[in-house]
């Protein structure tokens, strides 16, 4: 078995949902300059290309485990979302190469993994996707942008309460954030946070991928505005967790 062949088959069986060879030519083309370009620049400290399509797109397509709906989430819409510290694009451009019809923005500060994100939009013909090359402190202050997404994805490595105060003032009211983690450890002491910043805990989802990694999805929902303060100005957030 190649690994696509196997990559196929973990997708069918943990997310209960079939690849297309559409899609699995998106995602080769998409591990391929991957592969080229993290040569030249660090996109990605995993190099093993078997290992990037579990820990990288596998784990990014995660969200295929919420039921339409149940979380406020009835994909197939066309709707706003955006991946806040996106890097070399998880969990963004996986999701947008299933779900094709979703406006995606792309929240990375680094401007050569801009370029990187840039070239891979062009080669995969990712339409409606834009790329902000800002910091998402900036992002959530900026009028054109703060309650205007109705998903919010995070799957950057951080503190939950930081991830939560990014987050938050990017939803609309009733829009849901969504943060990848290895465990929910974190969660007791992020429901304080949560409801100062508008938002209030929804549920975990709990998943494995290959080699028994356990890892969770962290659901929130916004209830009621952010308080125009935050986020807190460029690199506070995560200097000085709420």
């Amino acid at each position: 078995m190649n690994i696509w062949d196997g990559f196929e088959n973990f997708i069918k069986k943990t997310y209960g949902f079939s690849l297309s060879s559409g899609q699995i030519d998106k995602f080769k083309t998409y591990l391929a300059e991957l592969m080229i370009w993290n040569g030249k620049i660090n996109l990605t400290g995993i190099t093993d290309p078997e290992e990037i399509l579990y820990r990288h797109f596998g784990d990014s397509l995660a969200y295929l485990l919420l039921p339409p709906n149940k979380f406020g989430i009835p994909m197939g819409l066309r709707q706003d979302i955006a991946d806040i510290g996106t890097g070399a694009g998880f969990p963004g451009i996986p999701l947008k190469i299933i779900y094709p019809e979703i406006k995606l923005y792309l929240i990375e500060s680094t401007k050569k993994k801009c370029m990187f994100l840039e070239h891979m939009r062009r080669t995969l013909k990712l339409e409606n996707t834009e790329i902000l090359a800002e910091r998402t402190e900036g992002v959530g202050q900026n009028k054109t942008y703060r309650e205007n997404f109705d998903i919010v994805l995070c799957r950057a490595v951080s503190n939950l309460n930081t991830n939560l105060e990014l987050a938050l003032p990017l939803l609309k009211i009733s829009g849901v954030c969504i943060f990848w983690k290895t465990n929910k450890s974190e969660l007791r002491e992020s429901y304080e946070v949560a409801d100062l910043l508008g938002g209030v805990y929804l549920n975990t989802v709990e998943y494995k991928l290959p080699e028994n990694n356990s890892r969770v999805l962290l659901i929130f929902k916004k209830v009621s505005p952010a308080p125009d303060k935050y986020p807190r100005r460029v690199g506070i957030p995560p200097k000085k967790p709420l």
